[in-house]
């Protein structure tokens, strides 16, 4: 199946608020682990959000991508 691949990088402040909003504290060994590395996503990661995640990023890649058309 033909898809488009859509990439989303996160720094350190955006992943240690999110850890904030889960009520802990991002490490530097938690940190170290993650930097650098890529996360696929797929249906079963997303659970129940699947459906609207899926929409929000298509159409942040159709206006990237087509915005001239």
């Amino acid at each position: 199946m033909e898809k488009v691949i859509v990439k989303i990088e996160l720094d350190r402040d955006d992943v240690s608020a999110m850890m904030r909003l889960a009520g802990s504290k991002l490490t530097d060994e938690q940190w170290d682990k993650m930097k650098g590395q890529e996360c696929t996503l797929n249906d079963e990661d997303l659970e129940d959000q699947a459906v609207q995640m899926k929409l929000a990023f298509s159409g942040f890649a159709f206006c990237k991508l087509l915005k001239d058309e």
